[in-house]
């Protein structure tokens, strides 16, 4: 008796498992129609603006076009903090990039005033907190917004980022 429960139970398991699959399948379909009718919908709405536009729309995009341009900034930056009395080093070599060459060439041209305040940031750090990630991070950013400072009062273009092509602390 009780094996043919078993059996009994068995035989219902198979027959329940292929229509629940089939309800996922029927589900999945239609979340899957959904979305694309979303999309589409989507798609028409937004894609209709543009043509409208004309030129705003294509300069748009080519900005986002624009390759990547990199200035190797040498000779490297050299920074010694007097720690607990022993005399401790920073080295670091960037590479400063843009979209646009006149970005560059504007570096290049304050590039004195530009490494000026680059050692000014760089010897005020704190030695033990530039040794972490966020601390690298925040030196990246401070080097980005000196440069920019000295770009913009300058009446040039901006730089997009500072790269630390090698970040030596001893």
């Amino acid at each position: 008796m009780a094996e043919e429960e078993k059996e009994q139970l068995v035989e219902d398991g198979e027959q329940s498992a292929p229509s629940s699959k089939k309800k996922v399948i029927i589900i999945a379909v239609v979340a899957l129609v959904i979305l694309l009718v979303a999309g589409a919908v989507t798609f028409m709405l937004l894609g209709g603006d543009e043509e409208g536009e004309g030129g705003e729309g294509e300069q748009a995009q080519e900005e986002l076009v624009l390759p990547a341009i990199y200035l190797e900034l040498t000779p490297v930056i050299l920074t010694t903090f007097n720690i607990e009395g022993r005399q401790r080093y920073m080295q670091v070599s960037l590479s400063i990039m843009s979209r646009e060459q006149s970005a560059l060439d504007a570096v290049e041209y304050h590039m004195p005033l530009i490494r000026s305040k680059l050692n000014a940031v760089y010897s005020s750090v704190d030695f033990e907190f530039v040794q972490t990630e966020e601390g690298k991070q925040g030196l990246i950013d401070d080097s980005v917004l000196a440069i920019n400072a000295v770009l913009e009062k300058e009446g040039e273009s901006l730089i997009e980022a500072v790269y630390f092509t090698n970040f030596v602390m001893q």
